[in-house]
């Protein structure tokens, strides 16, 4: 078996990373931080117009519009109310997704921009996942990649918990040169810590091949 997926108790570290999503401690501040936001953005905005252009408060209007901008973003940062109810899920479930894995080969990718190394693992069965991200960095210094190795995830909310050595360091198999931004973004880099490729991601990787 080189790649299985099962269920395991949240530890003690895990659980407290949920709580914290979710912790009305957590609300407070990051609300605390909004306001605080874009209320010195618009005390800026309303200094540099009584002092320069004078008329009527239009700082106030650019100030809501970046404030509503700034909300929407937030949802993506923080991953919104819907996180938190997938969050809130996993604590009552109680326990991580753990994938367990047993590389055949493994193909190095530089990185791309500033976001860190990537890692294609395949399997003797021909299964594919994609790591990625600036987490790699300090796992490639423990002499990544491993014989074996668990991955584990919120099987609701997807927060990413990390990675656990379980077997030996092994070589590279193959590097490649780093896809551009464009292609990383088609294959999935910036939006999760790994992916699980499917047979339109490996296309996707045949073709870059290609060019």
């Amino acid at each position: 078996m080189t790649i299985e997926i099962h269920e395991k108790p949240l530890t003690r570290r895990q659980r407290k990373e949920l709580h914290h999503f979710v912790a009305t401690s957590t609300s407070v501040l990051r609300v605390t931080l909004f306001v605080l936001s874009v209320g010195m953005f618009g005390a800026i905005l309303r200094g540099i117009q009584i002092k320069i252009f004078g008329g009527p408060p239009l700082w106030a209007l650019v100030t809501v519009a970046v404030g509503m901008w700034f909300y929407i973003k937030s949802k993506k940062w923080t991953g919104g109310p819907e996180f938190r109810k997938q969050t809130r899920r996993d604590l009552e479930a109680g326990v991580a997704k753990v994938t367990v894995i047993e590389p055949a080969h493994v193909t190095e990718i530089d990185e791309v921009e500033d976001e860190g190394p990537s890692y294609i693992i395949e399997s003797k069965k021909g299964e594919s996942i994609l790591l990625t991200g600036q987490w790699l960095v300090r796992t490639k210094k423990r002499q990544f990649p491993w014989s074996k190795f668990e991955i584990a995830e919120a099987p609701h909310s997807g927060h990413f918990f990390g990675i656990r050595k379980q077997g030996e360091p092994i070589p590279i198999s193959a590097k490649r040169d780093a896809p551009s931004y464009e292609q990383a973004k088609k294959l999935g880099c910036f939006d999760r810590n790994y992916i699980l490729l499917d047979e339109t991601a490996k296309k996707l990787l045949r073709g870059l091949d290609a060019e």
